[in-house]
């Protein structure tokens, strides 16, 4: 399970050189023959291993129609699954590193990624089959070049884009219809690699909540004012990972240390504290978090190897055991009959899960 943890706090500190960025679009990009998967049935789960071994899956999105796509990193893929017959397709990401991140589903079901290693936000047309690349800034640190190391995305009611930099430590937007990148630094003076903010959710008020993986913090941009806001979490020694927003308007967290779960609610500048955790102080990072509209927070547990339920105005999580052993899970989606969609890092497996 420590892997996980390994494998995250890497991701944060990248310091890799990179090569020149070439223009923004790109050539059409013919879609991969699909592949049929085998699934595997245990109890709620449902398991489909690839047929490929250690392809760095990461977090998954559903698109309007129920499909279910993610990156994998080790091969350079942006893939997508289709429930309803059980097919892949692998599709070459033009230029990329090896270091796709977060996705996101537009309102025009059009698929947007981060490329943290090529140091891009991509745009991937599936009717048409093209990408389209948006360069980020190279950041000149300690004698070196270092990519903003975009992470993750959320889209808002305008369309415009968001994303985290992790290096640059700034919050991004790119406005779609005019390729425009607005970005806002998280203090007055800029750094580098010293906030490192990780996920972003954008409540319904449009204020941008993010996590810093870096620091003991959470964080508030409002972006009529592009005023910041850093507010100290009450566990001063672990660091936040993933982050939604619920139907009340609380804010909920995960944490990369002894299975974090925190809740901030913003009228009452409160903090609640939950563990997805038998044994917190042997448990690593909560990695994946949903909110659904009856108040139940759901999580993906690598400690536990489970998708663990916080029924609405309870204290503990209710755990369900994934198959297979050592999965790692990643990410957590609700699809539109309501099934949960992850992905197994370990595993090397798309997986979902009926409650």
């Amino acid at each position: 399970m420590k892997q996980l943890v390994s494998l995250l706090i890497s991701l944060l500190l990248i310091a890799v050189t990179l090569v020149g960025c070439s223009g923004s679009p790109l050539s059409a990009n013919p879609a991969a023959e699909g592949i049929q998967l085998t699934t595997i049935t245990s109890g709620r789960f449902h398991e489909y291993p690839l047929p490929q071994t250690g392809n760095g899956l990461m977090r998954p999105v559903i698109d309007q129609n129920g499909d279910i796509w993610f990156g994998e990193m080790e091969y350079n893929h942006l893939s997508v699954f289709s429930p309803h017959n059980a097919l892949l397709q692998q599709i070459p990401i033009p230029e990329g590193a090896n270091g796709i991140m977060g996705l996101t589903v537009a309102p025009d079901n059009t698929i947007w990624f981060a490329e943290q290693y090529g140091n891009f936000i991509g745009h991937y047309t599936p009717t048409t089959r093209e990408f389209q690349r948006y360069p980020l800034t190279l950041l000149e640190h300690n004698k070196q070049q270092l990519p903003s190391a975009p992470n993750n995305l959320a889209v808002d009611q305008q369309g415009n884009i968001w994303f985290t930099e992790l290096n640059a430590d700034m919050i991004g937007v790119l406005n779609p219809r005019t390729g425009a990148i607005k970005q806002y630094a998280l203090t007055e003076h800029k750094t580098v690699q010293q906030y490192a903010p990780y996920s972003l959710t954008i409540d319904k008020q449009g204020v941008v909540w993010f996590t810093l993986s870096n620091k003991p913090l959470l964080g508030r941009l409002d972006p009529p004012t592009g005023k910041v806001t850093l507010i100290e979490i009450p566990e001063k020694q672990n660091r936040l990972m993933e982050i939604t927003h619920d139907a009340e308007g609380a804010i909920w967290a995960t944490g990369f240390e002894q299975g974090l779960v925190l809740k901030y609610k913003p009228t009452t500048q409160q903090f609640a504290v939950y563990r997805a955790a038998h044994e917190p102080k042997r448990a690593n990072g909560v990695y994946g978090i949903l909110s659904q509209q009856n108040g139940d927070i759901w999580v993906v547990s690598t400690s536990e190897n489970a998708i663990a339920q916080l029924k609405h105005g309870e204290q503990q999580f209710r755990y369900y055991r994934i198959p297979t052993a050592s999965s790692m899970p990643l990410g957590l989606v609700e699809g539109p009959d309501g099934t949960f969609w992850f992905t197994e890092t370990g595993g090397n497996r798309i997986a979902s899960f009926k409650p």
